[in-house]
């Protein structure tokens, strides 16, 4: 029986996933939120695969972030993540307008569930290159693999 369980638990991590995914990020490298896309590279190595993502956030029409994120993945259903990511800020309206830009690593968890639903965890820390600040975030993830 142990020796099933533990077939089961393997199998979690080399079972196919999806290639495509849209998931809606909270309290990430964003901010408050952001709508990501993301796509599996064709590249791996051994277990570890790589996904390319960018994502989109307004926060009350005056902030526009854009995060990029590579990552490695370890696992198909459920998936160890870390990855760096750059994010371009502007800063719009009340007759200004500002630009920066602040890199970030993500190092994470995520499930995805046979019917498509993935869901997911994320450590960010972020940096912020023109005032020298260091950040950390919690994000969570909701999304839709395909």
């Amino acid at each position: 029986m142990k020796a099933i369980l533990i077939l089961l638990f393997i199998a979690g991590f080399v079972a196919a996933q999806p290639t495509h995914t849209i998931y809606f990020q909270l309290l990430g490298a964003a901010g408050r939120y952001s709508l990501n896309y993301e796509q599996i590279l064709p590249i791996n190595a051994g277990m570890v695969g790589f996904s390319a993502s960018a994502g989109a956030s307004v926060d009350n029409n005056t902030v526009i972030d854009i995060p990029i994120l590579l990552q490695a993945q370890i696992g198909a259903r459920n998936q160890l993540l870390a990855g760096v990511g750059a994010e371009p800020e502007w800063y719009v309206g009340s007759g200004t307008s500002d630009y920066q830009t602040l890199l970030f690593g993500s190092i994470g968890y995520r499930h995805c569930f046979k019917m498509g639903l993935i869901l997911g965890i994320a450590v960010i820390p972020l940096y912020e290159i023109e005032t020298k600040s260091v950040y950390t975030s919690l994000g969570l993830n909701i999304g839709w693999g395909f």
